[in-house]
């Protein structure tokens, strides 16, 4: 019978490894099923290897803490950015309407500005932070080619689909 504390320990080896493997092709991709194989074994010596350990296939002491803080050093490097979060979640049925003066306004006329690159007929805004008459005309625009009730106002609604439109946009952009 397996012990399951080995089994658990195992699983964080071959979790901590897959992840340095993503990175790093000189340590091979181990399974997460909690069975120290042979996959397994290879996948640790390789890691060993690449980091002047010696390549015994055991995880010891110095192997465990130098894999275990080489995964937390993997995630931070790999993650994606932390979000942004702007748009209120309350109260429900928020809008930013006419003449709202405030950080949000600006990033919505920054949203606006970088998207007339696939809407053409919407005019650079100034981006001021006052919710203007230009701003509301380019969220109309907006709003009319999103196929959403031109309010000229942002409402959720229209925020997620500035966001969307924007990060469709962006995620091929190489700066």
């Amino acid at each position: 019978m397996t012990n399951p504390n080995q089994s658990a320990a195992t699983r964080n080896i071959q979790k901590y490894l897959r992840q340095l493997s993503y990175a790093n092709s000189n340590i091979s991709s181990p399974p997460t099923d909690g069975i120290f194989d042979s996959a397994t074994e290879a996948s640790l010596k390789d890691f060993q290897r690449y980091y002047g350990l010696r390549e015994s296939g055991i995880a010891d002491r110095i192997t465990w803490d130098l894999l275990y803080s080489e995964y937390l050093r993997s995630l931070t490097e790999y993650s994606p950015p932390q979000p942004l979060s702007i748009f209120p979640r309350t109260p429900t049925g928020y809008e930013v309407t006419k003449d709202d003066e405030f950080f949000l306004v600006s990033i919505i006329q920054l949203l606006l500005n970088e998207l007339t690159i696939i809407y053409d007929s919407m005019p650079q805004l100034t981006v001021n932070g006052i919710y203007d008459d230009a701003t509301i005309s380019n969220v109309k625009m907006f709003q009319e080619k999103n196929r959403l009730f031109p309010t000229g106002n942002v409402d959720k609604a229209t925020w997620d689909r500035l966001v969307s439109a924007y990060n469709n946009y962006a995620s091929d952009y190489v700066r």
